[in-house]
């Protein structure tokens, strides 16, 4: 979500550009989209919250409040596509999103509990499997391992899952064994949301992490299933075996320049020259990570701690078998303690378009929906922003 002092920089930006110092954004059009009943900006406001009810408010406070407060021209989209295979569904994931949980929409979310791990499984093996969603990110690599694992026992003989590793740039060398293994096993959060490797298998779930054709439904967040792996030629193999997810993986002696990817993406898509199926997309791995990671490691040099200083390329997919509802660091709390907000409940529902898409691993229970309300400041901003759209509307009729 956009914070504050970013919106004053662009205003700013704008009228520098543009070279009208006295117009606000410089008379360029800017519209925003969002929607305030998710989660809020990481350690900062959202910029509705009105600076007059803080003790110590900043110059970015009050300037970025008053610029949010000069757009007036709203529209509330009130239609979605997204639930039409389950109106029902919709319906609850609407009402949810103000806080307000049915008794009804309550006993379809428990319907979805799954009690015991033969069943689990079952669900993530399925070929229509669900998505695991987790608040952290030990438990999302813990699924999609598990998940990796299972598929890789179900393989052909003398078939293996193949690991990609991200490129650290030699920077590996002068870590010993124990180090490597540490290091290989952070999760991405680690690595600013950079994997440092990543298992495929054939026919796997996926989730694009790149914005490459949006307008083709090639986008960050498109989910769909690995249809090829492509080799630079004379690729060959080695393989290992890691001890700690205790799987056996094939390493090629070069990253793969891309992968094959099944998209729905719509009548409109065009396949690739020489090809019939236009669901079929190429993603590339060719992304650098956008900032320099330290990982610190024990021992000093010279005095100084030791650390691994990396900027590892980003992948183009991830396994989709599990997804982690992001989790924000509090003002009043220290750096490293994360905290659950009041939004994720509805955020973990409304992923799924469909009450089949859902699998639950314990019950929503009455403490949890009473706490699962957005904030009073959220859902008044929520009734002034479709007070304004209602007035937009109205103009736009005459």
């Amino acid at each position: 979500m956009l914070k504050k002092f970013q919106l004053i920089e662009l205003e700013k930006l704008l009228r520098e550009v543009k070279r009208i110092p006295d117009v606000l954004f410089g008379g360029v059009h800017v519209v925003l989209v969002g929607d305030f009943l998710q989660l809020p900006p990481v350690g900062a406001d959202p910029i509705y919250k009105d600076p007059s009810d803080k003790k110590h408010a900043s110059v970015a406070d009050i300037v970025g409040f008053q610029i949010w407060r000069t757009f007036e021209a709203v529209i509330v989209l009130d239609e979605s596509v997204r639930f039409q295979s389950d109106p029902e569904w919709g319906k609850g994931c609407h009402q949810a999103r103000l806080g307000v949980w049915t008794p009804e929409f309550v006993r379809i979310i428990n319907s979805r509990v799954v009690s015991n791990e033969s069943k689990l499984l079952d669900d993530m093996l399925s070929t229509n499997t669900s998505t695991f969603v987790t608040p952290d990110n030990s438990t999302r690599m813990a699924i999609n391992n598990l998940y990796i694992s299972k598929v890789s026992e179900r393989l052909a003989s003398g078939t293996f899952p193949v690991r990609v590793v991200a490129n650290f740039k030699g920077k590996l060398k002068g870590l010993n064994r124990a180090e490597v293994d540490m290091v290989m096993s952070l999760p991405d959060s680690k690595f600013g949301r950079m994997a440092p490797y990543l298992d495929l298998i054939v026919g796997m779930p996926v989730q694009v992490t790149q914005n490459v054709r949006p307008e083709k439904m090639v986008a960050n967040g498109t989910l769909g299933t690995l249809e090829s792996i492509l080799y630079h030629p004379g690729t060959t193999f080695r393989l290992v075996h890691d001890t700690m997810s205790n799987i056996t993986v094939q390493i090629p002696s070069s990253p793969p320049p891309a992968v094959i990817v099944r998209l729905h993406r719509g009548e409109s898509a065009r396949p690739l020259v020489g090809c019939q199926d236009s669901d079929l997309s190429p993603l590339f791995f060719e992304s650098q990570a956008y900032r320099q990671c330290e990982i610190p490691l024990l021992g000093k040099v010279y005095g100084h701690p030791r650390c691994l200083s990396v900027r590892i390329q980003q992948f183009p997919i991830v396994c989709a078998v599990a997804s982690t509802i992001n989790m924000v660091i509090t003002e009043w709390k220290s750096r490293h303690t994360a905290a659950n907000k009041r939004q994720q409940p509805y955020l973990l529902v409304s992923r799924v378009t469909s009450r089949f898409g859902l699998t639950v691993l314990s019950p929503l229970t009455a403490d949890l929906i009473t706490w699962a309300r957005p904030p009073n400041e959220a859902l008044t901003e929520e009734r002034r922003l479709i007070s304004l759209s209602d007035k937009t509307l109205a103009k736009l009729r005459r």
